[in-house]
């Protein structure tokens, strides 16, 4: 199983953490982008994740930095290829699984399978995302995504 996301919240982490715990992955790996010279988002994931009860030996956080889904997609590709894993599960935010899984069909192998899991995020709610501030910010923010994401990738068929 794989967690990453841009984002900081601990909902990616708890979810990953259900799915480990009934069966569903044997590890989780941690990625995304570094927030300083000393910390990134993997490094606080590990730590949500043992909050959670994923022991420490469950977890690998990627060690290259990414800077964006596309390049998370490419980094992890990798590495499962490295790994020969076959079926992967991706967590995410319901708000980012319609990019991820756009930009992952076209980075993937189609022989690889892969599922993008959906974590509740407290800052989004789809039903009624117009109406604050923050769901605005994020549906603008997968929208122009989307559309960098299919300019970047448009020969990738």
């Amino acid at each position: 199983m794989i967690l990453g996301d841009d984002n900081l919240q601990g909902d990616r982490a708890t979810r990953a953490a259900e799915l480990y715990r009934a069966h569903w992955a044997p590890r989780v790996i941690a990625s995304g982008r570094p927030i300083r010279s000393y910390i990134s988002v993997p490094d606080l994931m590990r730590r949500d994740l043992e909050m959670r009860g994923v022991p420490d030996s469950a977890i690998t956080s990627y060690p290259r930095p990414v800077e964006n889904t596309r390049e998370e997609a490419e980094a992890l590709r990798k590495l499962a290829m490295d790994k020969g894993w076959r079926h992967v599960l991706i967590v995410t935010s319901s708000y980012h699984t319609r990019r991820s899984r756009f930009i992952f069909n076209r980075v993937w192998p189609k022989d690889y399978e892969f599922r993008m899991i959906a974590a509740h995020d407290s800052d989004y709610d789809p039903d009624s995302w117009w109406r604050t501030r923050e769901g605005l910010k994020l549906v603008f923010h997968e929208t122009v995504g989307f559309v960098v994401a299919a300019w970047e990738l448009r020969h990738s068929d």
